[in-house]
């Protein structure tokens, strides 16, 4: 039996052997400029002359006899593989045979058994070779595409850049310097691997079985918008109003927002939820704080927290992220941003509404905004709800700008799979990833009690182990639009009581 031939990975190391070949045992490809170690190659070159314009298994085509299937290009199929995604009119069965007529090119057979395993063992194959990482020759893990269309796993992209290549591994195109610095995952490329993947399983799950995958839903069906006054309208959507909440929790509510909490979708919060805004991110219940970045109380504890890249100590690592707390910055004035710090962060305020989430065990709803440019895991446009994270960890330590920040080890414990992996499933129980920087913290606050919010072995799902906090605040029950409307009159008659006041001061004085 003939083994496969692979070429050597981003580090230098043979995939088949394993071995790390020297460089008088490495061949380059002349097309690619892939190495491999000629030792475990089926057909070396035969002279030094050839070694000159060799060609690798994967450029040269080995066998005329068997053409490869020609796949769809990257574009068209996560067009059209989203396309039968969203088309209500279909079954699953429906989907599972299009998307397969997708990617072979022809649909299964339902009365013969033998071509419909055939046709799926050729799907796996296609999809391998559509949409496969060019660097480690797999499907790729956290996928980043360049734009010349090659896709790889977001690890390998940063060992490959961090060996100083910017070209395109398979293309040798250059790729942007934006992109090398800070590239982000391809979301519609997750939300075709998942799909494929789940077509590929079905027929163990059976066909009326298969439970839909329903991610990166860009709230399409919202029947009304933020309020936007004619005012708002000359000056942008800063001073833009409220519109109508949809779900049926109250706003310091902890935890996921269940279907039972969706009179309008009867779904939920759904993991990868999208929205252009704070504003209509906030009608969906992911963050009630139209503003600030944490939404909880001192006393009892953070609701949700979102990533926007306003302070240059955070790290996003996807399932794991360090976030600093808020304060530390001066707004005097009518400053609103601010990016240098001019004093020490406390656990006081929000900050401390964050440390008894974490010594509680609390769980905390997480939305990114694609503000923070550092992070490969933020969305390319508006903001995205990513699920829920427990804090772990949370100390003091003087930051990189030299005042003293407080800092949050937060990790993912959803139920729902991340908008940036391809699995079905959802988070496990992982340790804590090593943060060298606690070596240099003054306070360390860690939880010693068990979690209210916890991993059942037995359901094998995460749910509340404790009570959640009984809520101080009521549903909304009344339109925003109505109450911005009524508080905008009550300013105007204020306003003018003021001005008529004034106006008479200044008569009597004149008289006088």
């Amino acid at each position: 039996m003939s083994m496969q031939q692979l070429p050597c990975d981003s580090e230098g190391a043979c995939m088949v052997c394993k071995g790390l070949p020297g460089q008088e045992e490495r061949l380059l490809c002349v097309t690619c400029d892939t190495p491999w170690h000629v030792p475990c190659l089926f057909a070396p070159p035969p002279t030094l002359s050839a070694t000159a314009r060799w060609l690798c298994p994967d450029c040269s085509i080995l066998d005329s006899d068997v053409p490869p299937v020609p796949a769809p290009a990257r574009n068209q199929l996560v067009a059209a593989m989203l396309a039968v995604e969203n088309d209500a009119s279909l079954t699953q069965h429906d989907k599972a045979r299009k998307r397969q007529e997708l990617l072979t090119g022809k649909a299964p057979a339902d009365d013969d058994d033998d071509d419909e395993q055939e046709n799926k063992s050729s799907l796996s194959d296609i999809l391998s070779r559509s949409l496969n990482c060019s660097i480690c020759i797999q499907l790729p893990e956290r996928p980043v595409t360049s734009p010349c269309g090659h896709s790889f796993c977001l690890k390998c992209f940063e060992k490959w850049v961090r060996q100083g290549k910017r070209n395109c591994a398979k293309c040798r195109q250059i790729i942007p310097a934006k992109m090398t610095s800070q590239p982000r995952i391809n979301s519609a490329l997750v939300f075709a691997i998942r799909m494929a993947r789940q077509a590929s399983n079905s027929s163990g799950s059976g066909r009326g079985g298969v439970r839909s995958v329903n991610h990166f839903l860009h709230n399409q069906d919202r029947p009304d918008e933020p309020f936007t006054t004619e005012r708002a309208q000359r000056s942008g959507r800063a001073n833009a109003a409220s519109g109508k909440i949809f779900v049926t929790v109250p706003t310091d509510h902890f935890g996921p927002i269940t279907a039972e909490n969706d009179p309008l979708r009867n779904q939920g919060l759904l993991v990868g939820e999208s929205w252009r805004d704070r504003l209509e991110c906030r009608q969906w219940g992911a963050h009630f704080v139209p503003v600030g970045g944490i939404a909880g109380q001192s006393d009892r504890g953070a609701q949700s927290v979102v990533l926007s890249g306003g302070y240059v100590d955070d790290e996003d690592h996807g399932e794991w992220f360090l976030y600093t707390g808020s304060g530390g910055k001066d707004l005097s004035g009518n400053k609103r941003t601010n990016k240098s710090h001019s004093f020490d962060q406390k656990f006081e305020k929000y900050n401390r509404a964050l440390q008894v989430s974490c010594l509680q065990g609390y769980p905390v709803r997480v939305v990114r905004s694609h503000k923070e440019k550092r992070s490969s895991y933020a969305p390319e446009t508006g903001v995205r709800y990513d699920g829920i994270y427990r804090i772990e960890k949370c100390w003091q330590i003087a930051g990189l700008q030299g005042f003293k920040v407080c800092r949050y080890l937060f990790v993912r414990c959803d139920n729902e799979p991340a908008p940036w992996t391809s699995d079905d499933h959802g988070d496990r129980p992982r340790p804590l990833p090593v943060i060298r920087e606690l070596k240099k913290a003054t306070v360390i606050h860690e939880r010693t009690e068990s979690p209210s919010w916890d991993f059942d072995e037995e359901d094998s799902r995460w749910k509340w182990k404790k009570p959640p906090p009984p809520s101080r605040q009521k549903v909304q029950n009344v339109e925003p639009v109505e109450v911005a409307r009524a508080k905008s009159n009550k300013e105007v008659k204020k306003f003018q009581l003021k001005s008529i006041k004034n106006i008479a001061e200044r008569v009597l004085v004149h008289d006088m």
